[in-house]
């Protein structure tokens, strides 16, 4: 890349060809307003859900005084990460973006796209790191039948830090690339091609971003 960045980008010569193309006005259902309301539902009911899980581990008689307990705490931060942004859907869009066919509202730019994917990036990559790291507590502690406490001292630790720096390195490295942009086949920003088609486009179609 070169250092473009602006959706608007009349500077690109063949910017009109792209426009022209059919799929930069293709219909899908994440282009639909529905698509729009059910993220928004969906991730509202995610938020809640992740946010009564964070409730009741810090009411428990236990607090963060167990292994599942603190994983749990730091797999339902991730996925608050991750599910807000996705609360605003379509509106995170770019205004000047190539893609016609979105019926819901769009009121963004490049900024918002890139604010919107990377914490929904940054999150889903933790909710990630963070399900194997039960998956791994329970082979452990069942099959293996380490215990607790040297679990907390020399397992845990390693999968808290995994989590966080893995989703912070995958995070910035994307947003360095460009790599953060709207699509008809997702209804909010996310990690793909600017256009979508031009990854896999035998080198017919220039990549604005990513």
């Amino acid at each position: 890349m070169d250092g473009r960045s602006d959706m608007d980008a009349d500077y690109i010569p063949y910017k009109s060809a792209i426009l022209n193309d059919d799929r930069a006005t293709m219909d899908t259902f994440y282009t639909s307003t529905a698509s729009s309301i059910l993220s928004s539902v969906v991730s509202i009911m995610s938020t809640a859900a992740s946010a009564t899980v964070i409730y009741l581990v810090l009411i428990s008689p236990k607090k963060l005084g167990t292994n599942y307990h603190r994983l749990m705490l730091g797999l339902s931060i991730f996925n608050i990460i991750a599910s807000i942004p996705i609360v605003f859907s379509s509106l995170a869009l770019p205004k000047d973006m190539i893609y016609t066919g979105f019926e819901g509202p769009i009121l963004g730019n490049t900024e918002t796209c890139n604010a919107q994917a990377a914490a929904i990036f940054f999150g889903w990559n933790g909710v990630l790191v963070y399900t194997t790291s039960l998956m791994i507590y329970y082979l452990l502690s069942i099959r293996y039948r380490m215990s607790n406490q040297n679990i907390s001292r020399r397992i845990e630790p390693c999968m808290h830090a995994t989590a966080i720096i893995i989703s912070f390195i995958v995070t910035i490295v994307a947003l360095a690339s460009q790599s953060f942009n709207p699509s008809p086949l997702d209804t909010w920003c996310s990690k793909v091609a600017y256009p979508f088609w031009c990854a896999d486009d035998q080198g017919h179609t220039e990549c604005l971003r990513g």
